[in-house]
This record gives structure tokens, sequence and C-alpha cells, in this order.
């Protein structure tokens, strides 16, 4: 192939790539969608999610679903968020959008991400008080009964926990359990007992950044960004262990090594009382390294080419 035909080649390259890896991507505010602020999320459609894929209450639903809205307060960016503000230590709330039809491919790589601000929690009364799913069985949002994931991070106790699949694969266990005020220094953290309240957390979004490669079903990258700013990568802890899928299970009519749903959730439970911020939620494929190193050969050689002709 002649030299002056790689520069066209290369550019068509990156092009077709990004075409083929398009994202969902959303950050609540009114271009997303019809996200009003005070108002609640439920039967809101994302244009990231097209057709009947409307955020819906799987807890907390009806007049209850006020509590899971969209604020003003303390965004990461822009002017909106997403907000659950659970009032009460009686009442789990969890709402999810359904993404199946998203421009995502996700039989390929892809990489998940969000920012989560808790802002308050205090009288928890049990574990995992803050949850995030990727996958969830509709009816079986905390995995009691066998619920598969792509991938499950949970807020427990002042750690932040994300989970693999256990040895026997019919349940989950954390990868990587770290405390939450080393990535959020302005959150004020005591201790109830056995349990951990967040007296105040403002302005302190964490990131985390979680890649998958759904053909294996292993993680293959995990990070978290602080609320300073700094990345924590913790890839070399997760890289190649097996998600939270419990191939295993058969428990709420799952079949054995069926793949998860692909619903997005946001879950605060039932025994705490909680206000906590998610913003800036997206789901990319992540390009494949043959592809990448292709484009790679193509620039090396139109720079070779252009040095031979100087």
């Amino acid at each position: 192939m002649k030299a002056r035909h790689l520069i066209p080649l290369t550019v068509l390259l990156i092009g077709s790539m990004s075409a083929a890896h398009a994202d969902f991507s959303t950050g609540f505010e009114t271009t997303n969608g019809s996200y009003t602020a005070g108002s609640t999320i439920i039967g809101v459609d994302d244009n990231g999610a097209p057709g009947a894929n409307a955020w819906t209450a799987l807890l907390g639903g009806g007049t209850l679903s006020s509590a899971m809205g969209i604020t003003t307060t303390s965004p990461q960016s822009g002017t909106q968020a997403f907000q659950i503000n659970d009032t009460t230590n009686a009442q789990a709330y969890a709402g999810y959008v359904n993404l199946t039809s998203t421009v995502v491919n996700f039989t390929q790589p892809y990489k998940v991400k969000f920012g989560m601000n808790i802002l308050s929690l205090s009288s928890p009364t049990s574990n995992n008080q803050i949850q995030f799913y990727l996958g969830a069985s509709l009816t079986d949002p905390n995995g009691t009964a066998g619920g598969r994931y792509w991938t499950e991070l949970l807020y427990n106790n002042g750690k932040i926990e994300l989970y693999k699949n256990a040895a026997g694969g019919t349940s989950s266990t954390p990868v990587v359990s770290t405390s939450l005020s080393l990535y959020a220094p302005t959150a004020t953290l005591t201790t109830s007992g056995i349990f951990s309240n967040v007296v105040t957390n403002t302005n302190g979004y964490v990131t985390f950044d979680i890649t998958i490669d759904p053909v294996s079903k292993t993680y293959t990258g995990f990070q978290i960004t602080s609320t300073t700013g700094v990345v924590t990568d913790l890839t070399s802890t997760v890289n190649g262990v097996t998600l939270p899928w419990v191939p295993n299970s058969t428990s709420s009519g799952l079949l054995v090594n069926a793949d998860p749903a692909y619903n997005l959730m946001f879950v605060t439970g039932t025994d705490d009382i909680a206000t906590v911020n998610f913003d800036n939620v997206s789901i990319s494929n992540v390009p494949e390294p043959a592809a990448w190193a292709l484009v790679a050969i193509s620039a090396l050689a139109t720079f070779g080419y252009r040095c031979r002709r100087r």
C-alpha cells in the first residue's frame, strides 16, 4: 500500500471505531430527556434508552416515587443530578432503566462509569446501605435469591465494595473492599455500633470506572477517582476476576449459565435513612487492542514515510 493512502486509512479506522463504539450517557439534564428538577425520575424516558424503556420503580413506587427525583443540589456537573432521598428506615428505594435497546454493544467489552455522592446517611440497622447494579434481576434487587449481575458495587458501612462471583457460582462476594474516606476526604463518618453514619459529605463525588469483558465474564479494569481528582487504579486486583453473574444459581427461576439482564439500577437499603446523588452515568464499548494496534501501525508507517521524504 502506498504511504499517501495511509493517512486517510488511519482516519477511517479511527472514525469507524468511534462509530462502532457508541455510548449510553446521561447527566440527568434536560438535554438528556424529560428530566425536570423537583420531579420524580420514574416514568422519564432518557434519550439514550428510547421507546418504552423509561425509568421504573422496583421498590418505593407509586406515591413513594417522589423520593427518587431530579435535584439541583450538588450535581457533579451541569445543573441536575439523580437523587434518592430516603427519609425512613422502613422502606427501600430502587429505580432502574433497561438498556437492552441502547446503542451499546453488550456482546463486546464495555466500560461502566458513574459518580456517587452520599450526602448523608444515618440510623442504619443492616448492611449495604447504597447499591448499584447492572444486570439486576427485577425480582431480586439485593441478590438474596441469587440475583445475576454484570457488576455490583455497594457502599457498606463506610466501605466501597465491588463484587465478584463466589466459589460455587451461586452467590457473590467482594473482590474490592476499601474505605470511602480514602476517596472522599470531606466526608465525616461516625460509628454507630457496627454500622457507619455519613454525617456530611458536601461536594463529595467519587467516580467509579468499571471495565467488563462479557465474553469471558470477567473484570478487566477498575478505577476510583476521588473528590479531589486523584485516580486510584485497582485493575491489578480485579483483572481476570469473574463477574458476580452466579452462573449456577437457579433461584427465582434463573437458568444455569444464562446471561444477566441489562438493567441499570440504583438502590438504597430498607433499614437506613440516606440522601445520595448519582450523576454522569455512562456505558461505552471499549475498542479491542488489536484495532488500536492497527491504527498505531498505520500511524507509524505514515510517520516513517514522511521522515524518509525529508
